[in-house]
């Protein structure tokens, strides 16, 4: 993927990357399916983590893809890209939600009787 790194104005968009690509489609897509899930008001530095991370997840699905064809892909280069991918999408905190606390028993029955 010639210029991965280089985004473009638009979010989704990268230079040097035809827009018909099934990469730069794909990017597209996942960037804005996660500028969704944060909300349309972001700020520059987290519309470039949001780029980010549908850059190097788009880059992970092209190495496995590669691989499972049996094309020559390093086993180490595969885990590291989605390695990377799935850092950049944890530190969106897209659909990071409060885990549920259970008080215990106890608490809950002294709570009623009160």
């Amino acid at each position: 993927m010639a210029d991965a790194n280089q985004s473009g104005g638009r979010s989704g968009e990268v230079v040097g990357l035809d827009g018909r690509t099934w990469q730069a489609r794909r990017i597209r897509s996942l960037a804005s399916m996660y500028t969704a899930a944060l909300g349309d008001s972001l700020d520059a530095l987290t519309l470039e983590a949001v780029q980010r991370a549908a850059e190097l997840q788009v880059t992970a699905e092209w190495l496995r893809t590669r691989s499972l064809r049996g094309e020559a892909v390093s086993a180490n280069d595969l885990v590291k890209a989605e390695n990377l991918a799935d850092r950049a999408r944890r530190a969106l905190r897209i659909g990071n939600r409060p885990t549920l606390t259970v008080r215990p028993i106890r608490e809950r029955l002294a709570a009623a009787n009160a």
